[in-house]
């Protein structure tokens, strides 16, 4: 079906009540020895990698459920920030994208990026809760 994308790993790994999902969120910031045409152009392109290229979509072929990439509001105070955030269905799910997806993944960042003006950071957690709104009849 043409639009229509297959997750091998995340159909795999359906919900199971009961056991949290995981919240996987890389912060990436544009600052470093460089001039602001050039961070500018290496926002862009870290941007377009992420979505146009791809790289969001592999994570999520690569098990996660959701993605979304968040610019942080921090006005003229700081440089440009960027929060990208996985939700996968367990722990398990999250161990197995670590261990047999992401060192290609985080590889292929490196390479693409080296000596660019980025700076990474990662978290992840336990989702304890999420609220959906109620459906209106």
């Amino acid at each position: 079906m043409d639009g229509v994308h297959e997750f091998p790993a995340a159909i795999g790994s359906r919900f199971t009540p009961g056991t949290p999902q995981v919240a996987y969120t890389v912060r990436c910031s544009f600052e470093g020895d460089a001039t602001p045409e050039e961070t500018e152009s290496a926002r862009k392109e870290w941007v377009a990698w992420l979505t146009d290229e791809g790289h969001m979509f592999e994570v999520l072929k690569g098990g996660a459920v959701s993605a979304s990439l968040l610019r942080i509001d921090t006005g003229d105070a700081g440089p440009a920030t960027y929060d990208v955030s996985y939700v996968f269905p367990s722990r398990a799910a999250f161990q197995r994208y670590e261990a047999e997806v992401a060192p290609t993944l985080k590889a292929e960042g490196i390479a693409k990026f080296a000596g660019k003006p980025l700076k990474y950071s990662r978290s992840t957690g336990d989702i304890v809760h999420r609220s959906h709104p109620v459906p209106l009849v």
